[in-house]
Parts: structure tokens; sequence; C-alpha cells
């Protein structure tokens, strides 16, 4: 009889890794989450991504990787194209005080300069995406990396849909998606990775000399508003 410990992936099937069981055990057993998926969305990406850089694993804590943890790392055999992974110990309820299960507790950022027709989109994606124009960040909220790039996927092709819609199409896509293959799996997950790229990557975002930072004006107006 087998008395390996049983962990759940992304996709929410039972996965054995007997090479990394140790570390799932300890791991999981330190973390005081609530919600039980984060939990263990966030071993999956510490085995992946390795510890972040900050991590509270109290109730309600968070863990973050920066893009100092990211940048030198692939996913799906693929350069990574996260800026930033942040994810909550979260629960949500809805109206009638009942928790609602597919909250998106995680959100992964994406350096880039979104053109006018997608920020024109985000009135009807703002449950799941958000951008910050000042910093050329697009904030994608999700349950795990693999549903954030189908959610990324919707955003830069389906952009005309409203609200309503989106959910279903996300529903579709995910239900479609894990019933592939494991190869025809990770092949399709490549897919939206290179095509994600593609679009965020085409952009030319403007250099940053941070010897400007030091500029006098900014220095004086800092003075001033101290004052």
């Amino acid at each position: 009889m087998n008395n390996s410990p049983i962990f759940w992936n992304t996709q929410g099937k039972i996965s054995f890794d007997t090479e990394k069981n140790y570390f799932n055990y300890e791991t999981s057993m330190s973390v005081n989450w609530n919600n039980k998926m984060a939990r263990r969305v966030l071993i999956t990406i510490m085995k992946l991504f390795n510890r972040p850089e900050i991590l509270s694993t109290k109730t309600n804590g968070i863990a973050i990787w920066t893009n100092n943890n990211l940048k030198n790392s692939i996913f799906y055999k693929l350069p990574i194209i996260f800026n930033e992974i942040i994810l909550r110990d979260e629960y949500v309820a809805d109206e009638n005080n009942v928790f609602n299960p597919q909250y998106p507790f995680l959100t992964v950022c994406y350096r880039c300069k979104l053109e006018n027709r997608y920020i024109k989109a985000l009135n009807q994606f703002y449950d799941y995406v958000s951008y910050d124009s000042n910093k050329f960040m697009l904030n994608v909220k999700s349950r795990t990396l693999e549903e954030n790039l189908v959610i990324l996927n919707i955003f830069f092709n389906d952009n005309n849909l409203n609200k309503k819609n989106i959910s279903i199409v996300l529903k579709k896509k995910m239900a479609k998606l894990n019933k592939k293959t494991e190869m025809d799996f990770v092949n399709e997950l490549k897919n939206y990775i290179e095509e994600i790229n593609g679009t965020i990557g085409s952009v030319v975002l403007p250099s940053i000399n941070k010897n400007d930072m030091l500029d006098e004006n900014i220095v004086d107006e800092e003075q001033n508003i101290l004052e």
C-alpha cells in the first residue's frame, strides 16, 4: 500500500511526485491557509519557481514572486512572461453570505503597453483584468497560472465580449482544455504563451533611465510635498 501523501495539481487532478513528496508534505503542513485550493496552488508554484520573495504562511497570508524570482525561469518549456505573481489566502462570500469557490485569489502581472482597443475592453473585464498605465502593468486575476493564461487569451482575442459572456467562455475553454491529453494540454498552453507573448511583446515600452530619478526637479518636488 502506498502511504505517500497525495497532492493536487493546478488542474485539480491527483498527482504523485516521488522525488518531491517530502517537500510537498513538509510545506503543506506549515501553511495555515484557510483556502485549500490556494494552498495547493502555492505548493505547485513553489515547485516551479522556488520560494517566493515574500511569504506569510499564516491564515490570510500572502505569497509574492517578484521579477527577480521569475526572470530566469521557464513555464511549459518556454521563457516566462510573468512579471510578478501574487497569491492570497482569501475567502470571498456572495451577497447571500455563501462562499464563492470561483473567486480569483491569484494575480499575475504582465509588463506591456496596452493599445486603446484593449483599454476600452477593461470596462467588461474588470472582474479579471486591470491595467496600470503609469507602470505599463497588466494585472490578471485567476485561480491558477493556467487559467490566468486562458483569461488573458480571451481578453486579447475576444475583447468585445460582455461581462456575462466572459465567465461562460472561460468555463467552456477551461473544460475543453482539461479534457485534453497531457501532451495536448501542454501544447495548447505553449500556444497560449507564444500568442500572448507575441501580443505583449509587439509593443516597445519606453526605456527608463535610472539617473533621471535623481533629477533636481523631482527632488525639489518631493521636498515640497514633505513640507
